[in-house]
Formats: C-alpha cells, structure tokens, sequence
C-alpha cells in the first residue's frame, strides 16, 4: 500500500491555488464578456434613431429673455409669476422653441 502524507501546509498551498485560479479564470471570463456586451450596446447606440435629446442647461441671456417674453404674454401684471398659468405657459413655449 501507498503511504498517504496529509501535509495541512501542502493542502492548503493546493487549496488556495485552485481557489486563486478559479477566481482568475472567472475574471476574465467575464471581463471578455462584459466587453462583448459593450460593444454590443456602442453598436445599437451608434444605430439608434439620431433625435438624441441633448441635456444642457440654458444661458442665463436665454432664462431673461425668456422671462421677458413671458410677462410680455402675460395678462396678470402681478409680480408673482410662478402662480400666473398664462406666463408659465409662455416661458414654456418659449425655453420650448430654444431648445430646452
């Protein structure tokens, strides 16, 4: 019969090196596939419809000129604007037609 040797430091050093290597594997399994889907997801947005909203915030030239129209439309000659619906409705359409 063989003579059988249970070294605990060499099942150890044989665990964590199956271990490390699963772990390793797994990585870049993933990582492979993780890219795979990237340029999947590049490929569909490049693609996909061009009427892409652009999300920007407006100057403040345009927020004034934008309020000045507003009043303009505005029926209410009160200073509190927010509550007036015609002039929000105004500087609506108005941020509407530069693009905001």
């Amino acid at each position: 019969m063989t003579d059988t040797n249970w070294n605990p430091w060499r099942m150890t050093t044989i665990s964590l090196l199956l271990v490390g290597s699963t772990a390793m594997v797994t990585t870049i399994v993933l990582e492979y596939r993780s890219e795979e889907n990237n340029s999947n997801q590049i490929r569909t947005a490049t693609f996909s419809s061009s009427s892409v909203w652009k999300v920007s915030t407006p100057s403040r030239k345009n927020v004034d000129a934008c309020k000045s129209y507003a009043v303009q439309q505005s029926s209410s000659k009160s200073r509190e604007f927010g509550k007036d619906s015609n002039y929000q409705a105004a500087y609506r359409s108005c941020m509407r037609e530069m693009g905001y």
